[in-house]
This record gives structure tokens, C-alpha cells and sequence, in this order.
């Protein structure tokens, strides 16, 4: 009889669920989540949050960000809980309520909703910022424990 011990990824990502979560759902490290970004569009009737939702997208996927963009006609909370579930690393919320100001909110999954308002026009830039920001914190942290793994076996010899 054969076995196959492998690791594969639904065996990857349930652990790393079930290490990284919280009451909402998954908060996915950058290195893994299927997306970086989920932006989302509130008011999906008004033309100017979509003009401006449309312009953070592209600007993304230009930069080769991978971007969830939920423009569905649903409620802001329904949206919200979504999102959680799904745990991408960072929310960008298009609403009426900041275009004004020229602004648009930004949510950290792994900093339980902490939030910053960043202007429209660097958008694109700040979120590309953040993900680098967290991969290589992603790498130091790696770097770290394996210091550390290696001071232990040096020490236990």
C-alpha cells in the first residue's frame, strides 16, 4: 500500500487558518492571500464613487496588484462582513461619505479595523507601499526564527 505525506495547499492554508484568525474569519499573511487588496465600492448608485473605485482599480492592476473590487449593489455592513470573511490583508472603503474630501479609507485586516484616510490620488501608491511593507516584514520575521532555531541547536550541541 501506498501513502502520500505531502503538505499541499488545502493542508497549508487551513493551518495557517487556524493559527491566523480571529472572530470574523481568516487574516491571511500577505505572502499567501489570494488577493492583496479588497477594494470596495459603497454606493454603487452614485456615478462619482464608481469613477473613483474604477481609477483605484486600474491603477492597482497596473502595478500587478492582485485587487478583490466588490461593487455589488449590497448594503455597506453586508459588504463589510464579507470581506472579513474572505481576509484579505488590506480593504480600500470608496464611499460618498469621503470623496469630498478627496480621501478613501483604508483597513488593516491583521490590525482588527484599525483604519487611515489616504487621498484618492495616492491610493494606489500607499496600498503598493503596505504590501511591500508587510512581505518583507514577512521575511525579517522568517529571518529572526531561523537566527534563533539555529542559536537553539548550536546551544542543545
Amino acid at each position: 500500500m501506498m501513502g502520500c505525506y505531502g503538505i499541499g495547499v488545502g493542508r497549508l492554508m487551513s493551518s495557517v487558518m487556524e493559527v491566523r484568525n480571529d472572530n470574523k474569519g481568516p487574516i491571511w499573511p500577505m505572502s499567501i492571500s489570494p488577493w492583496h487588496v479588497q477594494l470596495i465600492a459603497l454606493q454603487t448608485n452614485k456615478s462619482e464613487v464608481i469613477a473613483a473605485a474604477d481609477k483605484i482599480y486600474n491603477d492597482l492592476t497596473l502595478m500587478d496588484i492582485e485587487v478583490l473590487f466588490d461593487d455589488r449593489d449590497d448594503r455597506p455592513g453586508v459588504k463589510f462582513a464579507d470581506a472579513d470573511l474572505l481576509g484579505i490583508p488590506l480593504r480600500i472603503n470608496i464611499s460618498n461619505r469621503h470623496l469630498p474630501s478627496g480621501m478613501v479609507e483604508f483597513q488593516y485586516r491583521a490590525k482588527k479595523g484599525e483604519s487611515a484616510f489616504v487621498p484618492i490620488a495616492q491610493a494606489a501608491n500607499q496600498a503598493k507601499k503596505f504590501i511591500e511593507t508587510a512581505l518583507r516584514d514577512i521575511d525579517d520575521q522568517a529571518d529572526r526564527l531561523t537566527e534563533k532555531t539555529q542559536e537553539q541547536f548550536k546551544c542543545n550541541n
